[in-house]
């Protein structure tokens, strides 16, 4: 019987992967779109009196509830995975019971074999079992902890990739002699995160108290400019050195 429920698990093992491997998938996909329902979320909130004035609450509805029917589809999909999956695994669990009963049934009726004989082997056979199936009873448990762990793993791999990038677009910074409440820019060029230039081959010098007036139309980089200067934007190229602590 040790060699019936080792092939039975086996079996089941195999078969369980075969019924629930979307699962991860799914959760994956679960979590990322509860993300993005949450950040727009907290996006309406803390923009609500724009969204407002312009009269946008009907097109930020919209928006939410495109998210919320993602979620919808994602959870309709990963429910009627889980069922499936646990489906089997009620069937496997019953089949195991069964399964020494069976076995042992010839050997009763033949009355060598002792009706409180079978129950112990059914009992050997359960525990025997519950070793082996193991990885069949917590499939469901590994795949949620798998869904995460591969999520983590990407975004840790995109932050590399991020930090990989930033120096290669850094690569010509050189450092300038500071001066108290002094600002200045030489050849500074300006990227997007996809390395496409905003401004480009920036000379500025300026002292305070003096004002500086950035003007050009929307898009341009203008606030890009001051993410790179409060050390918020990595990707340019060049050099600037800036003091005080009343700058901007």
């Amino acid at each position: 019987l040790v060699w019936v429920a080792l092939i039975y698990s086996i079996f089941s093992t195999v078969i369980a992967h075969l019924v629930g491997r979307k699962l991860k998938n799914l959760n994956i996909d679960r979590q990322h779109r509860e993300a993005d329902y949450r950040a727009a979320l907290l996006r309406v909130r803390d923009h609500a009196e724009q969204i407002a004035f312009y009269n946008g609450g009907e097109a930020e509805t919209g928006r939410l509830k495109q998210r919320y029917l993602r979620i919808r589809d994602n959870w309709r999909r990963l429910t009627n995975c889980e069922f499936r999956q646990e489906t089997f695994w009620a069937t496997y669990v019953r089949i195991s019971i069964f399964i020494p009963i069976l076995a042992t049934l010839p050997m009763y009726l033949a009355k060598t074999m002792t009706f409180g004989d079978m129950m112990q082997t059914r009992t050997s056979f359960a525990r025997v079992q519950d070793s082996f199936g193991w990885f069949t009873d917590a499939y469901r448990r590994l795949i949620e902890w798998a869904a995460v762990i591969e999520r983590l793993s990407g975004f840790q791999t995109a932050l590399e990739q991020a930090e990989q990038k930033s120096p290669s677009l850094q690569s010509h910074q050189t450092d300038l002699p500071h001066h108290s409440g002094k600002v200045v820019l030489q050849n500074l060029t300006v990227y997007t995160q996809t390395g496409s230039p905003l401004l480009t081959d920036i000379h500025l010098q300026a002292r305070s108290p003096e004002w500086v007036l950035l003007e050009g139309r929307s898009g341009i980089g203008k606030s890009t400019l001051l993410r790179v200067l409060a050390g918020l934007w990595p990707y340019y190229h060049g050099s600037f050195s800036l003091e005080g602590s009343r700058l901007f």
